[in-house]
């Protein structure tokens, strides 16, 4: 946070969050409300793994990684007190969340922080509980975030597979204005999310994608590439390739097959046909994905 950081008089939403801080104040939403009600049922193993998940898994695995370009010096001032603000709230909620469970470190810790204008109590002990608010609830939110954080999974399973584990560059390709829109806006975080990555380079739909890449597919919009050329044997990676299509058409068979069934569009209910629809729509676009990946290895490989 910084020795001159001040927080706002209220934890109001200002309208200027970043999709990660939206994320991140709905999450805690999610914990308050679960911990409030396993403390209400006297169910202390139900709140300990609700707090946890929040600390550890969320705020600082992923929010507190996922700001720090955003924090650091020369960063955007407005973007950076925003991030700081988010920030300053998880943990004073959080700490407050915390205190019947670990009353005299919470105590400790939160001593440490500034306080809000509207605020003087003098100890942990006997401020406000924290209790669920309507307007950090944003369904929509954590459903796009949770996207990013598939981008950013999909990425690090590649640099695993091919064993780059560090200086890693990442394309990733969007078929759609929204999902550039999307991603574009959230590349330095997907950097902050994968270990050993050096760059990551949004491109637009009908972009070229460099030779040498490996694919993979996230949905039906959205692939992330990473550049291999010249750091792994390209037939041995065009046969994985080949492996994996076989799978992902192996899965779009038996997807097909369930819609084949006697009377399928009167019998099934919407909601499974259209579940069915998609997967296969996701299958055939990272079959097409895949097939393409194979031809520039192909390139690449006659151009050595």
């Amino acid at each position: 946070l910084g020795d001159d950081f001040v927080p706002q008089a209220e934890a109001q939403l200002t309208g200027r969050e970043s999709l990660a801080e939206l994320w991140i104040l709905h999450r805690l939403n999610v914990a308050i409300r679960d911990v409030n009600a396993a403390l209400a049922d006297m169910n202390f193993m139900v709140a300990t793994t609700a707090i946890y998940g929040f600390w550890l898994n969320e705020l600082c695995d992923i929010f507190i990684e996922y700001i720090k370009p955003v924090t650091a010096p020369g960063a955007n001032p407005e973007a950076c007190s925003s991030a700081q603000q988010t920030l300053y709230t998880c943990l004073d909620q959080g700490l407050r969340m915390l205190h019947p469970l670990m009353p005299f470190v919470t105590e400790e810790l939160w001593q440490r922080l500034p306080r809000r204008a509207s605020e003087n109590e003098p100890s942990i002990s006997i401020a406000a509980y924290p209790e669920p608010r309507s307007d950090y609830e944003n369904a929509k939110a954590e459903s796009d975030f949770k996207f990013v954080m598939d981008i950013a999974t999909a990425g690090r399973s590649l640099a695993a597979a091919y064993n780059i584990v560090a200086k890693s560059e990442f394309y990733i390709s969007n078929s759609s204005d929204a999902s550039y829109a999307l991603t574009s806006s959230l590349s330095e975080g997907i950097v902050t999310m994968i270990s050993g990555c050096q760059s990551v380079t949004v491109l637009r739909s009908g972009e070229a994608i460099p030779a040498g890449c490996v694919v993979s597919s996230v949905g039906d919009e959205v692939a992330i590439h990473l550049l291999v050329r010249g750091k792994v044997d390209i037939g041995q990676e065009i046969s994985k390739i080949e492996d994996k299509i076989s799978k992902v058409e192996q899965l779009k068979d038996g997807a097909v097959k369930r819609t084949q069934v006697p009377k399928y569009e009167t019998v099934v209910p919407q909601s499974v046909r259209e579940a069915n629809a998609s997967k296969i729509s996701n299958y055939d676009a990272e079959i097409e994905v895949l097939q393409n990946s194979i031809k520039e290895f192909l390139v690449l490989k006659d151009g050595e």
